[in-house]
Order: C-alpha cells, then structure tokens, then sequence
C-alpha cells in the first residue's frame, strides 16, 4: 500500500466498562503497529464508575486519546444533538476508518460517520445471538435500526460463525458485508505458580477447584453451576468459585444459601486477574445461555486448563467436544455435573483436553492472529472503501473482493 501517514481509526463504544469487548480493543490496540495506525476512542456512556473501568481506561488511554460523548444508556430520539456533537467531533478529527462496536454504539457511531463523511465505517457486533442482542429482547425497531445500518456499513464484523447466521437471517445483513474475525488471547500466556494461587484462595492441596468467572447476570447461568453443586458427590473435594459482579449477585447469593452449598460454592465479587483463577482451577465451567464467542473459555483453554461449557452460540466453533473440551446442554444441571465429575476422576482426560486446548488457541486463537485479520481489513478499507448501499446482492466477502 503506498502511504506514508498512518491509517487513522476512531473506535466508537457504548461505554468503557471491563467486558470482552473492551479488552479485546485493548489487546487489539497493543498488537497493532503503531506506525501503521493511529487510534483514537469514543465512549458514549462517558465515564464510568463500574469496577476496574478506571483501569482500564487508563490502559486504553495510554494508547489512544479518549473523548467522552455523554449521552443516554439507551438509544433515545433525544440523542440526535448527541449524534451531532459525534459527527461534528469526528469531522474535526478526520479519520481514515470509524470502528464502531455492539448496537448503540454501531447505531450512533456508524450515523456520525457518514454525516461527517468518514470514508469507511466497519460495525462489530459481539453480542448479537439467537436470544437477544446485548442481552436485550429483539424486536422490531431494533431489527430495523439493524437493517439501516448494516446497509450504512462498509464492513460488518463478529467473532463468530453462529453470529454471522444471526447478523444475516435476522439483520437481514448481506452475506457479502459479513466476516468473521475470532477474538484473541495472549498465547502464550503469562507462566501462573498455581500452588500459591490456590494457597491464596484457600483451597487445599487434595481439593478440586471448579472455577466460572464473568460479569453476573441471568445470561452467563451460573446459577445453573451453582444448582449442579448439590449433585456432586460427597466423597470427591471440590470447591467452585464464582469471580465477578453484577446484578445477580444477591439472587445468586440467595440461591447457594437455599441450596444449603454455602461450604461448596464462593461468589468472589470483582477480582484483577481473571486469568491467573483460571489457570489455577483443574476445571473451567462455562454455563451461558448465550455465547457469540466464549472469551474465558478461551483464556482457559490458552492457560491450560480443562473446560466444560453450554453447547451454545459460538463455543462449539472455539471447543471441540471430546478433544480440546466437554460440550453440554445448556440449563441441564445434571449434565453439568457429570461432566465436571468426570473430569475430576479423570486426571489423564483432563490432562489430555487441557493440552488439546492449549494447541487449539495456539493455531487460531491468539492475539497476534486477530490482530493481523483486523489489519488486513483496515488496510483494504482504506485502499477500496465500500459506498453506502453498494453491492447488496455480492455473495463475496469484502475481503476477497478488495485484495
């Protein structure tokens, strides 16, 4: 490509809270050659005062300037000026690409982009799914709002298959303004002294450590976990630690009272280091209702620890059942259980899908590999922009069309 300046990219988010998605634009932001891009972020929502939020802005800030937007947490007709004020800002900054991400954030980012006439818009969507989108209802202003925009797009992007299904059947999406990039994580991943991880817990050198982490609520089923507690047999030590905060927490906090497992299952709030837990535990359970990618399942995997998850949106694309991990029926306790015990009698099985696992991140699941696709994609972008509305009938990916 002969340019000499950087690619210049505006990166618009609902808000800047720790999720998945946040952390993936930070991974994102450090893999990227700095000489190649230049970044800068928008969060609607303006601060937050979510745990950690703080730091991980701070991180984000580091490598990319930060502009408050401040508008509703709900997309609201009041919200025009806001689009405005976006439009308006992004016109003064001038970007190459706008990368917008999740609904609110691909509905006000992507209609600021081409006010200002930005040349490229590219829309990631991590949360839409079969049950919802970010775990909202679906209903019928939201699939028109989906359609317009996917229509204002250059490039529609999500991290998996099952989502590229919804994006078109629902969203009504071009297949050709569609691709899958995978989300990544660090491989290899920071060495862990799991002794003293679990000596710092608590847990007991001959006790099994059953470990779920993500943000506590009704999508992520935990209490599905905590239900499949009760089912363990007596004679096998095992302790499940649940790391997160939410909205769920006091009904989960109920439930394992109600379930008598208070001795058995932890709820251990907000915790720094997800994946420290994780490589700590000797089984990683994943229980969601819906999943587009499965990102702790993935770190898991990446530290070397077994897992076993709900056979749901797009984990089975990221675990392959019986080789790298145990797939099972979402919301089926029993099922969960055994698997989990299985695993735990199993020393040699569950050496076996840990190292399987690790292999798996290793070919297609790291940093560096989602970094590169992301790259290509701006690169192409900004080579060949998509017009607004072009090529609806196109059965080719735009990557293939551009390169």
């Amino acid at each position: 490509m002969n340019r000499n300046a950087p690619i210049r990219i505006s990166h618009v988010l609902t808000n800047l809270d720790l999720g998945g998605t946040q952390v993936i634009l930070l991974q994102c932001l450090r893999h990227l050659d700095s000489k190649q891009f230049d970044h800068n972020i928008f969060s609607l929502n303006g601060r937050s005062t979510a745990f950690d939020a703080g730091r991980l802005r701070r991180q984000l800030g580091e490598l990319a300037p930060i502009y408050d937007v401040n508008l509703r947490e709900t997309i609201h007709p009041g919200d025009v000026t806001g689009i405005l004020r976006l439009a308006w800002r992004l016109r003064q900054l001038r970007p190459d690409i706008v990368h917008t991400y999740h609904f609110r954030g691909m509905v006000y980012g992507t209609l600021a982009a081409r006010l200002a006439g930005i040349p490229a818009v590219v829309c990631s969507d991590h949360a839409l799914s079969s049950t919802g989108i970010e775990g909202k209802t679906r209903d019928w202003r939201a699939r028109q709002a989906y359609r317009l925009i996917g229509r204002l797009a250059s490039q529609m992007v999500t991290v998996s298959e099952a989502t590229r299904r919804e994006m078109i059947a629902w969203g009504g999406i071009s297949p050709a303004r569609v691709e899958v990039i995978p989300n990544g994580v660090d491989y290899p991943p920071s060495p862990v002294d799991r002794a003293a991880v679990r000596q710092r817990l608590g847990i007991a050198p001959d006790c099994s450590l059953v470990v779920a982490a993500g943000r506590l609520d009704p999508i992520k089923g935990f209490d599905h976990l905590i239900a499949a507690a009760p089912l363990l047999p007596d004679s096998l030590a095992i302790q499940i630690l649940i790391a997160g905060g939410g909205p769920e927490h006091d009904h989960l906090a109920h439930f394992i009272r109600q379930l008598q497992v208070e001795d058995r299952v932890h709820l251990l709030g907000p915790i720094d280091n997800v994946p420290e837990l994780l490589a700590a535990a000797d089984v990683v359970a994943m229980t969601s209702r819906s999943e587009t990618f499965g990102l702790v399942a993935a770190e898991a995997m990446a530290s070397g620890t077994a897992v076993v998850a709900s056979a749901v949106g797009g984990l089975p694309e990221l675990i392959e059942p019986g080789r790298s991990g145990v797939l099972v029926p979402y919301a089926h306790p029993r099922a969960l259980g055994e698997a989990i015990v299985d695993l735990i009698r199993r020393p040699d099985l569950r050496r076996q899908l840990a190292r399987n696992g690790q292999e798996r991140i290793r070919e297609s699941f790291t940093v560096s590999q989602m970094a590169d696709r992301y790259a290509k994609l701006y690169c192409q972008l900004v080579e060949a922009p998509r017009t607004v509305f072009d090529s609806a009938g196109d059965d080719q990916p735009v990557t293939e069309k551009l390169a």
